[in-house]
């Protein structure tokens, strides 16, 4: 569009300038019939017409003009101005009295002469070295010149009537543009301004030699007296002179310098010029002119031969510059040559020169040593020849691309030795189509192709053996799994029976070893996975603080029985939901939790999680667990996190483990974009710690200060400091008024003094596991003293059993430990009286009380599954647990028996004859379109990377891998099913509220 619009201008300044030339030759055409003053303003009006079209083609032309041309086009637009400027001011000084010469009209008409011929001298310069040359030739031409118009009009300017002033004024029009044409035809002489194929610069040159030949004849008259505007040839010199510039610079181009300077012609001006002198001269002495003349013509004639002789002088000295140029040129490319000879034969690859005619011109010797053949071999055939038949199609497109205008070329093709074989070179070529040549080098490409074929093959049987080894992971999980699920699923049953000791001491010790067994399988598959590249994380919102707290319930039992203090740190700033892969999550921090449990004899075991300090945005999460336990050599440190290691082998043979756990840890650490580290000393514990980005943190904190519980005065009493303080800032958080207590004694005291003080304590937490005096104990002493008694009482324990004995003492409620932070102060807004309903969790009484005799109907469960084992331990646990259970032994069966009756729910089984459990789920899904969904929970003995997305994507809602756990069990059935007959379950009106968490280990423990 640029172009489109730029092309239009030019046009349409064409006509405008065309026109305007039209308009000011006809006037000057018109003005010679006329007579008068009429005639006067006409001829001026003509000469004004022109200079304005000047004006506007010059400018025009600078616009288009090329940066290297801009300053000489900007010198012609100024002489175009100054001539306008000039006439302008004459056609004023028509109509009013003119000032006296010289004036400002003839400033401008010098200037035009002066800004033109540099212009014109400027544009055709293209070599720098040439420039300093047309000056020293033109000077002894212009003072000729000067000598020659002064003998012409000697009679005349000795008898004109104008004053010196003017005369001088009057010779100085054509002396200043005759010099300044001479410049200019010097410069076209000597090839410094080329002509050729450009007729715009052509018009414009002849149009000043036009402007100089008036000026030639104007002054004769002018200085007679014979000068009228209008009548004399000058102004039909000067109007076709600024017609033919400006019409010449509309149609300009680019002037481009010559390669070499054409100096054939530089000699013709001077000569003529000489000529034309002694012509004169002669003339004069026929005519027996005067003196003067004859003498000034004498010395014209002589500037003009030293004019001549310098210029010999100057070509002689020149064509000597040039020959020593081209002499040490020579020389400098005889050694540049020289040492590219030494660099083309002493490469190591394969150079060589060819022409268009498919043929190598030159070659250096390391294509003798590739193939084999000599050089003159090479040479003496088109190099087709030595391609490869099949390659010859593909060499010639490329060939063809080549010679069709690309710069460069790359491409591989085989090139025959002379003993038979084929070597793969590649190629790079670049054209010369100046020299009419092909500049190519290539290398052997031989051995790189066949270690890559190699590592191609390398690739293919290491991801076949990869697949191969998931294949046979997946089926011994598979293999190994079922067997294992009817060993520790008929423990469990076996464990619920009545047992003697000795009995439940076997039944222990099988369970146990099997969930050995089961914690060593998993490392190793989630290992495989891992190295395998097929482990995928699921990143879904999350509650971080509810997945940290689940785990918590998780190990509470066990840390109980250690006699271990397990405590939840978990920041106030927490955000509500985080991103990421939750199960992963729990994962690394269940083995880090569990390694803490495993290597701590005594003490406690700190859980926090504090977001990354100084860090802003999607601020990294920092997990730590801290314990007392027997601590670690630091020398053994940077080994903890490598396969199979731990930390001195006497570990495995005390405590056992795979040495799996950590590696696997910091691999999904670092799956998950994170760090894992830790920190120890032998003796004095341990701290293990992840950092975690989890993407998309949004929401805002999940544990909201609770205003309706502020300024309550609270009592902690608890032996173990860490829970002290952290019961006292979670208290603080929510603008409680706590005190805290380190056993009964302190706590009496402090709860005397209270009293005394006016304040007494509105709610007291317990510890039950304290020496001396146990929480229950001080529990008994409180509610028997008159002045304590009546003051609430919260008991922290780490079993939940302990919970009728707590009654029986006044106890309102048992937490367990740890402490839930949302279910603690749900806890106390319900005994203060301050909730508004029952916290869910509260619902439900003790795990010790008796149901009533007529519950509700047990709900139906369909269990697909074709294993009897897994059909009787599934169907057993389900009715211990009030389901009534159906078993369909195949896939088809299950479709069937759904389709028929409702269910609460169905266990599918993955893998079964006839119908998998995949099929069967999608058919189940396609009969209830538009109807009710049966929640389907999927069962299988495989645990490898893709099997929990392939039971979602088939339709299933949960997921369960084989051998099923009773805490995974539980959670399923309370999240998709609920727990039959527990609304109606009850005991005594006084019954304790116990935490559900503690419901689902005691019911998931095997001892």
């Amino acid at each position: 569009m640029a172009l489109l619009n730029s092309s239009r201008s030019a046009r349409s300044v064409t006509v405008v300038v065309a026109t305007l030339c039209a308009l000011g030759t006809s006037a000057t055409v018109v003005a010679y019939f006329l007579t008068g003053r009429v005639q006067g303003w006409t001829v001026n009006g003509a000469w004004m017409t022109l200079g304005i079209a000047g004006v506007v083609a010059m400018t025009a032309a600078r616009r288009r003009a090329q940066p290297s041309a801009r300053l000489a086009w900007t010198l012609l637009l100024a002489g175009a101005v100054c001539w306008a400027f000039g006439q302008a001011l004459w056609v004023l000084w028509l109509f009013v009295p003119a000032p006296s010469t010289p004036n400002l009209a003839d400033l401008g008409w010098y200037a035009f002469a002066g800004f033109t011929g540099v212009g014109l001298y400027r544009l055709g310069s293209g070599s720098r070295t040439r420039r300093w040359v047309t000056p020293a030739e033109i000077a002894p031409l212009a003072l000729a010149v000067c000598a020659l118009v002064a003998a012409l009009v000697w009679t005349k300017l000795v008898n004109s009537p104008f004053s010196t002033v003017e005369k001088a004024s009057a010779l100085a029009y054509p002396v200043l543009y005759v010099s300044a044409a001479l410049a200019v035809l010097q410069s076209v002489t000597n090839g410094s301004l080329p002509l050729r194929g450009n007729p715009g610069v052509i018009a414009i040159v002849a149009g000043f030699v036009l402007e100089a030949a008036g000026f030639i004849f104007w002054c004769p008259a002018l200085l007679d007296g014979s000068y009228v505007a209008g009548t004399h040839p000058s102004d039909a010199l000067w109007s076709l002179g600024l017609a033919s510039m400006a019409i010449g610079a509309c149609i300009a181009g680019t002037v481009a310098a010559p390669a070499t300077q054409q100096r054939r012609f530089a000699g013709v001006l001077p000569g003529l010029t000489l000529a034309g002198l002694v012509a004169v001269q002669l003339r004069l002495i026929v005519d027996d002119a005067s003196a003067a003349p004859r003498l000034t013509l004498a010395c014209a004639v002589a500037l003009v031969s030293a004019s001549l002789l310098v210029r010999s002088s100057m070509l002689n000295r020149e064509q000597s510059r040039l020959l020593e140029r081209e002499r040490q040129a020579n020389a400098d490319a005889l050694a540049a040559r020289k040492k590219l000879d030494g660099f083309f034969t002493s490469s190591i690859g394969l150079l060589g020169i060819a022409g268009f005619d498919g043929r190598f011109r030159r070659m250096n010797p390391a294509w003798s040593e590739t193939l084999g053949w000599t050089i003159d071999e090479l040479l003496a055939s088109p190099f087709l020849d030595f391609v490869h038949p099949d390659d010859v199609d593909a060499t010639l497109s490329e060939m063809a691309s080549l010679s069709g205008g690309a710069d460069t070329l790359s491409f591989e093709n085989r090139y025959r030795c002379k003993d038979g074989s084929y070597r793969w070179l590649a190629w790079k070529c670049r054209p010369d189509t100046e020299a009419g040549v092909i500049y190519a080098a290539a290398h052997d490409v031989t051995d790189l192709r066949l270690v890559s074929s190699e590592l191609v093959t390398a690739r293919d049987q290491a991801l076949d053996a990869s697949r191969q080894k998931s294949e046979f992971l997946a089926m011994m999980s598979h293999e190994i799994r079922t067997p294992l699920n009817g060993v520790l699923g008929m423990t469990s049953l076996l464990a619920e029976t009545e047992l003697d000791s000795e009995q439940r001491g076997y039944a222990d010790t099988v369970n146990f070893s099997g969930e050995a067994l089961l914690t060593i399988i998993n490392d190793i598959l989630d290992f495989s996975k891992i190295e395998a590249g097929q482990l995928e994380l699921d990143l879904i919102d999350f509650d971080v603080r509810e997945t940290i707290e689940a785990v918590g319930d998780q190990f509470a039992g066990r840390a109980h029985e250690q006699g271990l203090e397990l405590v939840l740190d978990l920041a106030d700033d927490l955000p509500e939901l985080v991103r990421g892969d939750p199960t992963r999550v729990r994962q690394v921090l269940t083995n880090l939790i569990a390694n803490a449990v495993k290597f701590t004899p005594a003490g406690e075991i700190v859980v926090s999680v504090r977001g990354e300090p100084g860090k802003q945005g999607d601020a990294p999460l920092r997990f730590e667990v801290r314990d007392t336990g027997v601590g670690i050599d630091p020398e053994a440190l940077p080994r903890l996190f490598e396969s199979f290691t731990q930390a001195d082998s006497s570990t495995t043979r005390r405590y056992g483990g795979s040495g799996l756990g950590l590696a696997i840890c910091k691999r999904l650490t670092e799956r998950m974009g994170g760090e894992i580290g830790a920190e120890s000393q032998p003796g004095g514990g341990s701290t293990f710690w992840f950092t975690l980005k989890l993407a998309g943190v949004r929401g805002r904190a999940a544990t909201e200060p609770r205003r309706d519980l502020a300024d309550v005065r609270v009592l902690v009493v608890d032996d173990n400091a860490t829970n002290r303080e952290i019961l006292e800032h979670q208290l603080r958080s929510s603008r409680m008024r706590p005190e805290t207590a380190h056993d009964g004694p302190s706590a009496l005291r402090r709860m005397r003094a209270a009293t005394r003080r006016g304040e007494p304590h509105e709610l007291l937490l317990l510890d039950y596991n304290m020496p001396g005096m146990d929480g229950v104990a001080l529990a008994r002493y409180i509610s028997a003293d008159t002045e304590l008694t009546g003051v609430p009482m919260i008991l922290l324990t780490s079993s939940g059993g302990e919970s009728a004995e707590g009654q029986l003492a006044g106890i309102e409620t048992c937490l367990t430990k740890p402490i839930r932070r949302r279910r603690l102060f749900d806890a106390i807004a319900q005994i203060m009286g301050r909730a508004v309903e029952p916290p869910a969790w509260v619902a439900g009484t003790v795990a010790q009380a008796a149901p009533e005799a007529d519950g509700p109907p047990a709900l139906r469960v369909l269990l697909a599954e074709d294993n009897e084992i897994n059909q009787v331990v599934a169907t057993i646990t389900l009715r211990k647990r009030g389901f009534d259970v159906e078993i369909a032994s195949d896939g088809a069966v299950a479709v069937e028996m759904a389709a028929s009756r409702a269910y609460a729910a169905i266990f599918m089984d993955c893998q079964m004859p006839r119908l998998d459990g995949y099929d069967a789920t999608r058919e189940i899904r396609r009969r209830e379109a538009g109807g009710a969904r049966t929640p389907i929970i999927a069962m299988t003995a495989s645990a490898m990377s893709g099997d929990r997305e392939l039971c979602l994507a088939a339709g299933m809602d949960d997921y369960l891998a084989k051998p099923l756990r009773l805490d995974q069990l539980e959670r399923v059935l309370e999240q998709w099913v609920g727990a039959p007959g527990s609304e109606a379950a009850s005991g005594s009106p006084a019954a304790l509220p116990v935490d559900p968490a503690h419901q689902v280990r005691e019911r998931g423990r095997l001892a």
